[in-house]
């Protein structure tokens, strides 16, 4: 999968228009989310990965999300927009 369509575009389509909910098994095939675990591992993955992330220094984490951005080919300031307009209608319920 290219980075920048961590999904497929049809079952993100599909999954949007029909409200679907998927299985844990599904959401991985798709590309939706990485890693699958049992309920009961989930807390110590969380930790783990947070225990990786905080060991790369705060720079270099900013600097590969400006490179992650770059390659959605929307500049950061872009990206925070679409945010804006996307959980505008969200924030008044």
């Amino acid at each position: 999968m290219a980075l920048g369509t961590p999904c497929r575009l049809s079952a993100a389509m599909q999954m949007l228009f029909t409200a679907e909910v998927v299985d844990a098994q599904t959401a991985r095939s798709i590309g939706l989310v990485l890693d699958v675990a049992p309920s009961s591992e989930l807390l110590d993955r969380a930790r783990g990965l947070a225990i990786q992330i905080s060991k790369v220094s705060r720079q270099s984490v900013a600097a590969l999300k400006r490179v992650v951005a770059a390659s959605t080919n929307l500049a950061p300031s872009a990206i925070s927009v679409l945010e804006e307009e996307t959980c505008e209608p969200f924030r008044h319920r």
